[in-house]
């Protein structure tokens, strides 16, 4: 009899956790159905949080729209929501190379001067999004697609020290000093 009266706080207990776990799973499933609706429909919020505004460039970017969208990923990553940083650049960085690709696809090699700003500020974005997630494998592998299309050449700003130049009259190191005609090359 004492046991059936110890039993009953116990399953109370359990009854109103799984209550809760229920109530909480029922939210989650409103904000999904929110979420996908959202995502289903054609027209943009035009809200300025953060979240909306990463939505509506999504939404712009499949409508071809890269211009907008790069400029709702520039204020997402400019926003105070620094968890939605990396992904506004990742973003960002997957559009600027999916457009260079797709000319290069149109229009061949000729398209070189098109492209190559295009993967340079796509490199610049996955840069800016490997900063605030070190360990995002996908952006890593993208981020090496990029340097693969176009690598990053050290340029000629930085300072070359010349080499003192030889006193005339010495011999200078290779074919040219070597009197004769070489033999045995093709």
């Amino acid at each position: 009899m004492a046991l059936r009266f110890r039993m009953i706080p116990i399953v109370a207990m359990t009854l109103i956790a799984a209550c809760t776990g229920m109530a909480w799973q029922g939210y989650q499933l409103f904000q999904d159905d929110q979420y996908n609706r959202a995502v289903a429909s054609k027209s943009l919020s035009g809200k300025n949080t953060p979240s909306d505004m990463m939505l509506d460039a999504w939404k712009l970017a499949q409508q071809k729209e890269y211009q907008k969208a790069w400029q709702l990923y520039t204020k997402v990553a400019a926003s105070n929501e620094r968890d939605l940083h990396a992904d506004a650049h990742y973003n960002a960085a997957n559009l600027y190379q999916k457009q260079a690709l797709s000319l290069l696809e149109q229009k061949g090699l000729g398209a070189w001067d098109e492209v190559t700003p295009l993967l340079s500020m796509a490199k610049e974005h996955y840069r800016s999004a490997l900063r605030y997630r070190p360990d995002w494998l996908e952006a890593k592998y993208n981020f090496e697609l990029a340097l693969r299309f176009a690598p990053n050449i050290e340029s000629a700003t930085k300072k070359v020290v010349k080499e003192e130049e030889p006193e005339e009259g010495l011999a200078v190191d290779g074919w040219p000093s070597i009197p004769g005609f070489p033999r045995g090359m093709p």
